[in-house]
């Protein structure tokens, strides 16, 4: 399993995931990421098995099976926060284009807002985010210089987000 795919999955409510193995040498690497062979479609084959590399498996992996498996690659997925940050559905979009590297011009552009507009956004979700989890900003509004604390708050906001991908995670 790439984790990519995986990380993708981080904060949703998941209760198993089910997946197709083509292979034995996919079939090793998925299991060694923590899934459970559910069926070897060998039986299904009336005349020959298909060769090693195209041969088809069924694998998953429940909550329950994750939890027994802490440690591994897969189990993080399925630890569930809820989200704390009472984000609102314009701000997560902002968040998100932000995550991907977006500006503050190119936001507005996209969310057809003033620019003034996503940056009163900005500042009620750092205002929520300094009531709710207020260490996820540590430091002192005063600290440097005002332009140098903004990015800096900003980085420091969106490496949380990384981290709690369940605070953008649509309803």
């Amino acid at each position: 399993m790439h984790r990519a795919f995986l990380n993708r999955l981080r904060g949703y409510n998941i209760k198993e995931i089910v997946a197709e193995a083509t292979g034995e040498w996919a079939l090793r690497r998925i299991r060694a990421a923590g899934f459970h062979l559910r069926c070897d479609y060998a039986a299904h084959y009336r005349d020959k098995l298909p060769c090693p590399e195209t041969r088809p498996f069924l694998v998953g992996v429940t909550r329950e099976d994750a939890i027994e498996g802490e440690g591994s690659l897969v189990s993080h997925v399925f630890v569930h926060t809820p989200p704390r940050l009472g984000l609102r559905a314009q701000e997560k979009e902002m968040l998100r284009r932000a995550l991907n590297g977006d500006t503050d011009e190119v936001i507005a552009d996209a969310l057809s807002a003033a620019l003034p507009t996503v940056k009163s956004w900005w500042q009620r979700v750092y205002q929520r985010v300094e009531a709710v989890a207020p260490a996820a900003l540590p430091g002192r509004e005063d600290e440097g210089t005002a332009g140098a604390r903004g990015k800096e708050k900003r980085r420091l906001l969106l490496n949380y987000l990384r981290d709690h991908p369940e605070e953008l995670r649509l309803p």
